[in-house]
């Protein structure tokens, strides 16, 4: 019998670190400076939410999380309101990804 996943734990995630973070052959320390979330159908958004605070709070300086099914992007920073993205616009962060910028739309494949 598998055993069910909780909210906390990785799973479906991406996570960005600063290369001043990573030493040779060791595995990254702290919280990801910006940590992605993309919802299945089966994840609760206050499960989610709950998971970007607690990236927030270990150190990450971002978390994005990603609603395919509703085209959304809640984005969290510390200190900050949540800001809600639709599809219309574009995921970026000129603080730690200067010059990137996705559109949503190609994001979510609308």
């Amino acid at each position: 019998m598998a055993r069910q996943q909780t909210a906390a734990e990785p799973k479906n995630n991406s996570a960005l670190f600063a290369e001043s973070c990573l030493l040779p052959y060791q595995r990254p320390q702290g919280a990801p400076d910006l940590a992605i979330e993309i919802a299945s159908p089966s994840d609760k958004p206050d499960d989610l939410a709950r998971k970007a605070q607690q990236y927030l709070a270990a150190g990450a300086r971002a978390v994005w999380v990603l609603y395919p099914e509703a085209q959304l992007a809640y984005l969290y920073r510390p200190g900050e309101h949540i800001e809600v993205r639709d599809e219309s616009q574009s995921l970026d962060n000129v603080d730690l990804l200067p010059g990137f910028s996705v559109a949503l739309s190609a994001v979510f494949g609308s």
